[in-house]
C-alpha cells in the first residue's frame, strides 16, 4: 500500500515531530475491551494474537516470549510478523 507524499515543513525538528506522531504508532496491549477501541491503535492480527495468548498458561505464555526473544534480531517472513 502506498502512503501519501509529506506535505509539512522540512526542518529536522518538524520531520522527527511528524514521525513521533505518526509513524510510531504501537499496539497499546490491555483487556479485549481496551484493544476494541480505535484508541487502541491495534491491527486486527495484533488483536487475534492477544486473544490467543490470554488463553494460554503462564508457561506457555513464557515460552513463546523466549522463542520471540530470540526471533527479535534474526530474520522472519514479513507475513508472520
Amino acid at each position: 500500500t502506498m502512503g501519501e507524499d509529506y506535505q509539512g515543513p522540512r526542518s529536522l525538528e518538524a520531520l522527527e515531530q511528524f514521525a513521533s506522531d505518526t509513524l510510531n504508532k504501537k499496539c497499546i496491549v490491555g483487556s479485549e475491551e481496551e484493544m476494541a477501541k480505535d484508541t487502541s491503535l491495534c491491527s486486527d492480527k495484533e488483536k487475534d494474537y492477544a486473544k490467543k495468548m490470554r488463553g494460554k498458561t503462564v508457561e506457555e505464555q513464557k515460552a513463546q516470549i523466549e522463542r520471540l526473544e530470540k526471533l527479535k534480531n534474526g530474520k522472519m517472513k514479513p507475513e508472520l510478523r
